[in-house]
């Protein structure tokens, strides 16, 4: 952020102190003999300037729905009822034990530019341009996922040219998989608890239950609505009361809507 206060002078052709890309948009306006003037309400002038002032253009920053592929995960941010869009700005904030950004891919017109900065978990976008943007896609941002099972929830804030900020949807991530499965346990003999994973590609209500060979239920694991995506579950040899179980073999079983899956898994003390 420039602090000199020439430079923000300078640089701050819209006139409402600070620089932004919306002053970038200008200014590509200007050079290309779009708009004559730098008045200092943000207003401008000359034979083609006609809704492409801050005061009349319209516009909110959504975020589309995320894309997974292998580790990566893409996260389309969108342009709604635009009018009159010379620039866009803002911010986007991961939790960095979740995930890590990879960086954002621009969908503009030839004459748009797009700068970005990463810098502990925070990405910061500018935009900006000549032709006013239409509503739609204008770019993806690109995330790698630290672990399958990992959530991560997206924040953040932005605005088109100079119009008042406002905080942006928070939106939840996730890998997703492409068909239902349950692994075997790991470790497994185990003592003094292993850890059972499985996967489901639609939002269902799953239940976890571990059973002895002579099919009693020791311990129930999960029992909720679940969302898509890949899930990590350990179990510490207790049964539902707490107790620890005898030495043996048990019987894990997943069942999340059709979807019934189940594995041995030996208990050694």
């Amino acid at each position: 952020m420039l602090t000199d206060t020439v430079a923000i002078w300078a640089g701050d052709v819209s006139g409402n102190g600070q620089v932004t890309a919306y002053d970038a948009s200008l200014i590509l306006q200007f050079v290309a003999g779009i708009i004559t003037t730098f008045p200092s309400n943000g207003a401008v002038t000359g034979d083609d300037a006609a809704g492409l002032s801050k005061s009349t253009s319209t516009g909110s920053i959504l975020w589309g729905e995320p894309q997974t592929n292998a580790e990566v995960v893409t996260f389309p941010v969108k342009l709604a009822d635009a009018v009159g869009v010379t620039s866009m700005q803002f911010t986007l904030k991961v939790d960095q034990s979740a995930a890590s950004i990879e960086g954002i891919s621009a969908n503009l017109p030839e004459d748009w530019t797009m700068l970005y900065k990463v810098s502990n978990g925070e990405l910061t976008v500018a935009m900006a341009g000549v032709t006013p943007l239409a509503s739609g896609d204008v770019g993806v941002v690109s995330f790698k996922m630290k672990s399958r099972e990992a959530r991560l929830n997206i924040r953040g804030e932005g605005f088109v040219n100079e119009n008042t900020s406002s905080a942006l949807a928070v939106a939840e991530v996730a890998m997703i998989p492409t068909e239902f499965a349950l692994q075997q346990n790991y470790p497994n003999p185990f003592n003094p608890s292993t850890t059972i994973k499985y996967q489901i590609p639609q939002d269902h209500q799953v239940n976890l239950v571990i059973y002895n060979l002579q099919g009693q239920k020791i311990r129930t694991l999960v029992a909720e609505q679940q969302k898509a995506g890949f899930y990590s579950v350990q179990w510490d040899g207790r049964n539902d009361v707490g107790q620890n179980v005898a030495t043996g073999m048990y019987l894990y079983r997943v069942q999340a809507g059709s979807f019934v899956a189940s594995h041995k898994m030996l208990l050694i003390k």
